[in-house]
């Protein structure tokens, strides 16, 4: 029988740790004897829930893990304490291993902040450690919106309204061919005519999906995309609630897996347009907040393939790319004001190739969020739908704003 590992054994089996935090070889680090003695043990199955210890002691530096660090005493019998400390690691020359944590975050102390402290104003830059992972924070690295995120946008379910534009294929050439070449189209796509071919297409689409076209009979229109030659694209009207959008999306699946004529390809694509009903102009939106929340990993999670297509590019690389060695500032308002004059000059015209289409925005009033492709299931359009919406969340609220400035000041560092 194959065992299929899960995500938290994934990351205590492969990730190695060996080069970050060495183990140690012998009684000593630098002039310090290690003691055999871990205080306080137990304080780590009552702190967290999933975890793992990895084996021996090992070797933690302040100078690589806690960089930046410096001690705060919160009152004299705090101070005091250190300081006793202090002298007797001078006179002793021992330690007690402390015990570290890496979450999702990065490293903590979870034991032996006395110690940590004396050990800094030492100025000794490398530590003994018992080095445990917390399982479940590292997991959510995987996951980019909790569920009380989910929770609370099913709460606002008037607040979006939400449209579809479902490509369908009939070429099966198409499936695993080569990637279109990225390039600017300046088009949209157009309503079907009433030419004969047209007319075929619209027919045989509508006796394969008979429920679904009689339900949305008022609600949708046929297009053609010039990227989809033999296909056709069915373009929603805006839905005024994520239930509405849910049960659209479940017909459409349900009609879709009975019938064998039309069919995702590693080309078409599902572009899932989002727009805040209370929110409708564009000015009020905090689009840097978008693009520097919205998670590439998240969003290309189970559709890898359309990180190759050529029309969803990462709008958060693009800027980066122009804004690189450009930003010396660490004030919130003046970054903003770079990366919003970066986004005027690219979305200039109709440029098709980037995740957010934010012409759509600018022009009318909705961001089209264009990953979503490839062979597809409703399981994962939904998913990738409440994600977008999330996002759009967080670009017409203040939800999660000092989060996002933090995510900005890293997006920043990344620039030097």
């Amino acid at each position: 029988m194959v065992h299929f590992k899960t995500y938290t054994e994934f990351i205590s089996e492969s990730m190695n740790y060996d080069d970050d935090f060495p183990i140690i070889k012998g009684d000593y680090i630098g002039d310090l004897y290690i003691r055999d003695k871990i205080p306080n043990m137990n304080s780590i199955s009552s702190s967290l829930n999933d975890y793992k210890i990895l084996n021996a002691i090992r070797e933690v530096s302040f100078s690589k893990s806690f960089p930046d660090y410096e001690p705060h005493y919160y009152s004299m019998s705090d101070k005091n304490k250190t300081e006793k400390l202090i002298e007797e690691i001078r006179q002793n020359k021992e330690i007690n291993p402390l015990i570290v944590v890496i979450d999702k975050e990065g490293t903590y102390v979870l034991e032996g902040g006395h110690r940590f402290d004396a050990l800094k104003e030492l100025d000794i830059d490398l530590f003994p450690a018992k080095i445990v992972l917390d399982l479940e924070s590292l997991d959510e690295l995987n996951e980019e919106y909790k569920q009380e995120d989910t929770s609370l946008l099913e709460s606002l379910d008037d607040y979006f309204s939400i449209g579809f534009e479902i490509e369908l294929d009939t070429d099966h050439r198409r499936i695993n061919s080569l990637p279109i070449p990225p390039k600017i189209i300046t088009n949209e796509s157009k309503e079907m005519t009433f030419s004969i071919s047209d007319r075929r297409r619209i027919i045989d689409i509508k006796s394969n999906f008979p429920n679904f076209f009689k339900k949305y009979y008022d609600s949708i229109k046929f297009h053609q995309d010039e990227t989809v030659p033999k296909g056709i694209e069915i373009v929603s009207k805006p839905f005024n609630s994520i239930k509405e959008s849910k049960d659209f999306l479940h017909l459409f699946f349900q009609e879709f897996v009975k019938q064998d004529k039309w069919f995702f390809t590693d080309k078409t694509s599902i572009h899932i347009n989002i727009g805040a009903r209370k929110r409708p102009r564009s000015r009020e939106w905090k689009i840097v907040k978008g693009i520097i929340m919205l998670s590439d990993d998240y969003t290309f999670k189970n559709i890898e393939t359309r990180k190759t297509s050529g029309y969803c590019n990462s709008l958060k690389n693009e800027i980066a790319l122009l804004l690189k060695g450009k930003i010396k500032t660490n004030d919130i308002k003046e970054i903003e004001n770079s990366i919003n004059q970066q986004i005027e000059k690219i979305f200039k015209f109709t440029v098709k190739t980037y995740n957010m289409n934010l012409w759509k925005l600018f022009n009318k009033g909705y961001v089209e969020f264009r990953p979503v492709g490839g062979m597809l299931s409703e399981p994962i359009v939904i998913d990738k739908m409440m994600y977008f919406i999330y996002c759009v969340y967080l670009m017409t609220s203040s939800y999660k704003e000092q989060e996002y400035h933090n995510e900005l000041l890293k997006f920043v560092e990344t620039l030097d």
